[in-house]
C-alpha cells in the first residue's frame, strides 16, 4: 500500500529537506546525505549521461514543485524483514519520467538523516534492458 506524502507534510518535509543540503552543497566532495548503490549509479551514468548530482538536482526540483513522493509499503518478503517501506518518485530527466526508489533514513536532528537510492529505471520497468 502507498501512501501519498503531500505538500505540507512533516515527513515529506524532511525528506525534502534532506536532499536540499546535497544540492545545497558547492563543495567538490558530495555530502553524505544522499548515496546511492553501485548497480543505479551505473545506470544513470550508462542510460542518462548523469552524475549522482545531476539525478538528486532534478529530484529536489521535482519535489520542490510539488512532484508527488510515495511511501510504499515494503512488499518484496526479502526485504521487509529489514525495511517497512521505502520512498518512490517520478521527476522528469531529458525529457523523460525515471523511476526512482529510495530508503529515508529519518532521525529529528538533519545532520543524522540520509536518503539512499536503491534502484533507478524507466517506469513500469524494472530495469533499462
Amino acid at each position: 500500500m502507498a501512501k501519498k506524502l503531500e505538500v505540507g507534510d512533516e515527513e515529506r518535509g524532511r525528506y525534502v529537506e534532506t536532499i536540499s543540503v546535497f544540492t545545497r552543497s558547492v563543495t567538490v566532495v558530495s555530502p553524505s546525505c544522499v548515496q546511492i548503490d553501485d548497480r543505479p549509479a551505473e545506470q544513470i551514468r550508462t542510460y542518462l549521461g548523469a552524475t549522482l548530482k545531476t539525478l538528486v538536482h532534478q529530484m529536489h526540483h521535482y519535489l520542490a514543485n510539488g512532484g508527488e513522493l510515495l511511501r510504499v509499503d515494503e512488499s518484496c518478503v526479502d526485504r521487509r524483514a529489514k525495511w517497512e517501506f521505502h520512498y518512490d518518485l517520478l521527476p522528469e530527466f531529458g525529457g523523460q519520467l525515471i523511476y526512482v526508489e529510495t530508503r529515508f533514513f529519518d532521525a529529528a536532528d538533519l545532520d543524522d538523516r540520509f536518503i539512499f537510492i536503491v534502484s533507478v529505471h524507466p517506469p513500469n520497468r524494472s530495469s533499462w534492458t
